[in-house]
């Protein structure tokens, strides 16, 4: 059992808010995925779920391998059975991406984001990470906007990065720009899908970042247009968006992103963003931040979630890298508030690095209300994780897949052995909620 543990006066009773009832994984020997994965593949480094993608009746998640033959990348589209195998995959990379494909190494596919149907098509598109691509020889990265069909094919690859797909932001080489995505809805009102993009590692160096020191971080806002290119864009950092002198350097902020719709129910959308490396409390103990957003991208206010602030109460382990994922999970706790999910990657809970999701239930300026954690010890998943898997880099939700009427939930564990070395896994965990309560009045 998972008890979202606050103040009852927040929301219902905690008692039986969460619970895992059951789990599948998907990996090289598990779960009926018959893809190629290499040693190092990392299978599981991006999540995300794609709703029905060819309207079979059966839901699409897309699951990223960025270290996919020595760095080159691939991103596979599986269908989910209700029982969470997969009945069947797409394999996206390379030549599938058109005439100007991800440089090698570029680590493709190392993160994702459902941008919903941007060219009006009918069929939802997706925003993919190359943090390491390269343009003109430089290590910049870059994102990628694909336009899908029903079967999961690519129609159309639109590159955005610097000089590329309308951007003119600088990005400093080693910033890793696409190391996380999220796609917002229509930020700025413009009846266009915008996105948001982080460069954990900006700071330090040629782009007004300096004097916040090397691996600040930053996130860029893009505001797109229906082909997938770039109207206008704004960067939120240590030197710019209004948190200037709230950033540290080290703290990787940027490292995920994900949208938090309208939180503070003044229509506009806003975003939470890890800063995995934060010391807060102690060494790269972690960080999240949620961004109160204006139309034009500036930050109204923000809230800093961490082992020192922000009303969480959870216990926090040095280099425990709370923050290296973070997915919308919606109303789990019937308060009418949505939840926040967080990856800590290297949580020892059940062993060294075992990894380990926290569930946050929100207010509406950003505290946290209550707090659940998911990892080796808890019920339903007790003893199924290996240390130093690192479960918990990022995580989605597919909705209610095996039809209980309770939200599940997809977990990445990079680090997994099945099959070779670090080949990667991800986990299908079948959550019991309160929705169905609250859904039923």
């Amino acid at each position: 059992m998972l008890t979202l543990v606050g103040s009852a006066a927040c929301g219902p009773a905690p008692d039986d808010d969460v619970r895992v009832v059951g789990h599948a994984k998907i990996s090289a020997l598990h779960g009926g995925f018959r893809g190629e994965l290499t040693d190092d593949a990392i299978f599981g480094r991006a999540v995300e779920a794609l709703g029905d993608l060819d309207g079979d009746g059966v839901p699409e998640v897309a699951v990223g391998a960025p270290g996919f033959r020595q760095d080159e990348g691939v991103l596979w589209l599986l269908s989910l059975a209700a029982d969470g195998t997969v009945s069947r995959q797409v394999r996206i990379g390379g030549d599938s991406l058109g005439d100007d494909p991800p440089s090698a190494r570029s680590a493709f596919g190392g993160a994702l984001a459902r941008l919903g149907d941007l060219d009006g098509d009918g069929v939802t598109d997706l925003l993919v990470g190359a943090a390491r691509d390269r343009q003109d020889g430089l290590e910049t990265g870059s994102v990628r906007v694909l336009m899908l069909d029903g079967s999961g094919g690519v129609r159309r690859s639109t590159k955005i990065a610097p000089g590329a797909g309308g951007f003119t932001g600088h990005v400093d080489v080693g910033d890793f720009f696409g190391v996380s995505v999220a796609a917002l809805g229509d930020l700025d009102g413009d009846g266009v899908a915008d996105a948001a993009v982080g460069a954990r590692r900006n700071g330090g160096g040629e782009s007004g970042d300096a004097a916040a020191g090397e691996n600040t971080g930053a996130v860029w806002l893009l505001f797109l247009t229906r082909d997938g290119g770039v109207r206008a864009h704004r960067k939120i950092g240590a030197t710019s968006g209004d948190l200037a002198g709230a950033l540290a350097g080290g703290d990787e902020f940027g490292q995920s992103v994900a949208s938090l719709g309208d939180l503070d129910g003044d229509g506009v959308p806003d975003l939470a963003v890890g800063a995995f490396r934060d010391d807060d409390g102690g060494t790269n103990r972690g960080a999240v931040w949620l961004l109160f957003l204006q139309r034009d991208g500036q930050v109204k206010s923000f809230t800093k979630i961490s082992q020192t602030s922000g009303g969480f109460g959870g216990a926090l382990n040095d280099n425990g890298l709370f923050g290296s994922g973070l997915a919308l999970l919606g109303d789990l706790d019937c308060d009418g508030l949505p939840e926040l999910g967080v990856g800590q990657r290297r949580s020892n809970d059940g062993g060294p690095d075992t990894g380990a999701v926290w569930i946050l239930s929100l207010r509406r300026d950003g505290r946290v209300a209550r707090h659940a954690r998911i990892g080796r010890s808890a019920d339903g998943l007790a003893g199924a994780l290996a240390p130093a898997g690192e479960f918990g880099y990022v995580l989605t939700t597919p909705g209610d897949l095996d039809g209980d009427g309770s939200t599940d939930l997809v977990v990445g564990q990079i680090f997994d052995d099945d099959g070779g070395s670090n080949r990667g896994s991800v986990w299908i965990l079948f959550l019991r909620t309160r929705e169905p309560d609250c859904r039923a009045g």
